[in-house]
Parts: C-alpha cells; sequence; structure tokens
C-alpha cells in the first residue's frame, strides 16, 4: 500500500522541469499560429492570425499600448509584419486611442510638383512621399487648395465636369474620390481640431462670396452645415483656440473691401 502512495505523490523537481520545458516552447514564437498544411507550423509575413492577441506573451491590451507610444511613420513598417497588425493601422483604432489620449504628432504636407505630396516628420526628421495623385489634367492645372484633418488630407480643384475633392488616407496609404462639401467653394477659411474641420466662406463656382459655413468628420466622410457667418467672406483666415472657430479677415461681398473684422463659432453651443 505504501508503494501505491509513493508512486502517486509527485516529485518537485521533476514537475519543475516540465513547467520549464513547456514555457520555452511557448517563447519560441511570439505570435500564435494557427496555419495548417507542410510549412510545419512557422508563421509567415502575411498570413492570417488572431485579431484578439497581437503577441502573445503580452496579451492586446499591451500589444497596443506599446504600439501607442511609438511614431506613426513607424505604422507602416508594422503594418507589414502580419495581417494582424496591417488590420490594426488601417482600422484607424490606434489613431483614435492616441487621439483620446493626448498623444499628437504633427506633420506637415508639402506640394512641390504638380500632383506629388510628400509629408514630413519633424520629431524623427523623416521625409515620406505620397502616392501620386490620379486625376485628369483640368484638376491637375487648376487652382488647389487643400487641408490636413485627422488620418486624412483633403485637396480641393475643379475638373472638367466640376469640382472635385480627392482625400489622402493615412491609413491605407491610398488617394481616394472624396465626397464634396454641400456648397461648393474655393478661397474659403479652413481650419482642423482632432478629426473635424470647418470651412467658411469663399466664393463658389459662379463667383458669389459666400456666409456659409460647414464641418467635416474625417470619421463619418460627411459635411454637416453650420449657421452663417454675420459677413459673406472670401480669401479669409480660420483657425481653432480654446474649442473655438475664428474667422478672421478676408474680402466683402462688393470684392473691395477689405475685412478687418472677424467672427467666432462656439463648438459647445453650436452658435
Amino acid at each position: 500500500m505504501s508503494k501505491n502512495i509513493e508512486d502517486r505523490v509527485e516529485d518537485p523537481k521533476k514537475k519543475e522541469e516540465q513547467k520549464n520545458q513547456e514555457e520555452g516552447k511557448q517563447k519560441i514564437s511570439i505570435f500564435p499560429s494557427h496555419s495548417k498544411g507542410n510549412n510545419n507550423g512557422k508563421r509567415h509575413v502575411g498570413e492570417t492570425s488572431d485579431l484578439g492577441i497581437l503577441i502573445q506573451q503580452l496579451g492586446r491590451d499591451i500589444s497596443i499600448h506599446c504600439l501607442l507610444q511609438l511614431s506613426r511613420s513607424d505604422y507602416g513598417s508594422i503594418a507589414a509584419l502580419n495581417t494582424s497588425f496591417r488590420s490594426l493601422i488601417r482600422s484607424g483604432e490606434l489613431y483614435q486611442l492616441r487621439r483620446k489620449i493626448g498623444i499628437i504628432e504633427h506633420w506637415v504636407y508639402f506640394n512641390c510638383e504638380v500632383l506629388k505630396w510628400e509629408e514630413f516628420d519633424r520629431i524623427s526628421g523623416r521625409w515620406m512621399q505620397l502616392p501620386k495623385m490620379i486625376c485628369d489634367e483640368c484638376f491637375m492645372l487648376s487652382d488647389k487648395e487643400s487641408l490636413a484633418i485627422g488620418t486624412e488630407l483633403l485637396v480641393f480643384g475643379k475638373e472638367l465636369m466640376g469640382p472635385k475633392m480627392y482625400k489622402y488616407s493615412l491609413l491605407t496609404n491610398m488617394w481616394s474620390v472624396g465626397k464634396m462639401l454641400n456648397t461648393p467653394r474655393c478661397l474659403f477659411a479652413s481650419a482642423s481640431l482632432g478629426g473635424i474641420a470647418i470651412l467658411a466662406g469663399g466664393c463658389d463656382m459662379r463667383g458669389n462670396i459666400l456666409s456659409s459655413v460647414e464641418l467635416y468628420n474625417s470619421d463619418t466622410g460627411k459635411w454637416e452645415t453650420l449657421p452663417n457667418m454675420n459677413k459673406a467672406r472670401k480669401m479669409c483666415s480660420g483657425i481653432f483656440m480654446d474649442e473655438k472657430f475664428y474667422v478672421v479677415g478676408g474680402i466683402a461681398v462688393d470684392k473691395i473691401t477689405q475685412l478687418t473684422c472677424g467672427e467666432e463659432f462656439d463648438m459647445t453651443t453650436k452658435e
């Protein structure tokens, strides 16, 4: 009977050795492998992986927290690791979380050649080329205006058939046709704050000077009409400050008078 009891008692040393062996096997692969076939369980770049766990040993939440601390100029390389990271980058979740916890990176976009844009990360000192815009010759030769907002760069111009807006997405690294304003215009005041932008005044396609104002939401890609300004104006300047949007200066409806006054729009009261 004593022999049977001894057989059932586990040796502490053997138990510890087995535990270490199991942990060692788990540490061989950082990313979980779900693929089957003749690859002997090895993962390759671009294969499907579990979106719930980005780095197995850390877990999804800690993995995302680490990614939030990186410069967004590194996200392109991270997206090339596997489909989990690529899906995470393209979903926009990281950028929304960065905005929520107050992580801000100011990039500058330059248009030095027709249809060719470059972006500059002043923190890392990196220059990056954007894909070339694909548009007709009329848009290429027309006067254009641009606005950076959230993860997008908006470029306004005119094609043969009318006004057009192209937008570059940092998430996909691609250009696409965006939804035009409710009232297409040029020579307007504009400014962005987080994921929204406001465009005010300017001229319509017939040259009429406008007092109308529109808000763009980069998350939805939609335009919302806001209350009109007190004075119609073009070639004016816009800025966000203390949760308010300000429009300053410009040329009045007589197309001669230079305005020296300004107006404000309160984002809280919507007035």
